[in-house]
Formats: C-alpha cells, structure tokens, sequence
C-alpha cells in the first residue's frame, strides 16, 4: 500500500469444516482468502493482496450518473472524499477529497463535465469533472446540510435543497 498505514481488518471470517481457508468470495480456483477492513472493501489475502470489492468509507448518501458517460457515476458518503466511479470495471475512476468538506449529495450536469457537491455545513462544490477534476464554484448559502442538487436541462442553473426547508 505504498508508504500508506495497512487498512484496519474490520472482518474476517474462516469455513467451519477447514479452519485454514477464510472467507471465499468467488468459487474460481484457486481458493483466495478474503478480508473485509475499515473502508468497506474486501481483500484478497495472499502473497499479492489486492482489492476485489471497493466500498465507502462511511454511510452512503449521494449517487448521481454521469448522462454524458452512462457507465461512470459518483457517490458521495459520511466522509470527506467523492468517488467516481466505472461501472464497467466496478473499480473507481477518482476518489476527491473535499478538504474535510462531508458530502451529502451530488449531481453532474447535463454535458457530465461538472459535478456538484452537497455539504452538511450548507457549502456547495462545483467541480470539473473532466479531463481532471478541479473546483470552479464554491458556495455556502445554506446553514445547514444541503442534500439535494439537480441541473437545469440546459446545464447554466444549478437547484439545492438542504434541511433549512
């Protein structure tokens, strides 16, 4: 994992008739051990460790699909990272940290080039999606979470909903 902590095992459990062999989450030989951690993702035990389920951080509470590119889409969790995500590989694209921001929601635009996050402090993120993910609006017009965000159809106006009705 690089010069990263290792993740903190959160799960780990082995078959009642062979206390050797952990969990096995795909029936394909050879048998692989796996280990769920902290971040939610399951891992595969063994000379190589890898990743083969990535989750969230925390409780998931925004997802949004990109309409420009139907496999890829975001989620936002109880966290202060924003993950984009490929269907087609399941794996993520991008995971942005929002700078201690806690996200709540999440929507791209029409043309999928940004992509707006709701925070719980009533702050508004607006990224640009591609080629690489930069902010080009931040807002904090609410006092409280802001939970709910939609584009207009033409992608220039940006609705918000948060708790302060």
């Amino acid at each position: 994992v690089g010069t990263q902590a290792p993740p903190a095992l959160r799960g780990l459990d082995c078959a009642p008739d062979n206390p050797e062999m952990f969990v096995q989450p795909r029936a394909v030989p050879p048998p692989v051990l796996a280990a769920g951690v902290a971040s939610c993702d399951v891992w595969e035990v063994d000379k190589d460790p890898e990743v083969l389920v990535y989750g969230q951080q925390a409780d998931l509470y925004g997802l949004a699909v990109n309409p420009a590119f139907p496999h890829v889409y975001a989620t936002c969790c109880d966290s202060d990272k924003l993950t984009v995500w490929s269907a087609a590989t399941r794996k993520p694209i991008r995971i942005v940290s929002l700078g201690g921001l806690v996200a709540r929601g999440c929507a791209f635009s029409p043309d999928g080039q940004l992509l707006a996050v709701g925070c719980t402090n009533g702050g508004i993120k607006v990224l640009e999606f591609h080629p690489a993910v930069r902010q080009v609006w931040w807002g904090k017009t609410f006092s409280s979470s802001v939970d709910e965000l939609k584009f207009s159809p033409c992608g220039r106006y940006l609705a918000a909903g948060s708790h302060e009705q």
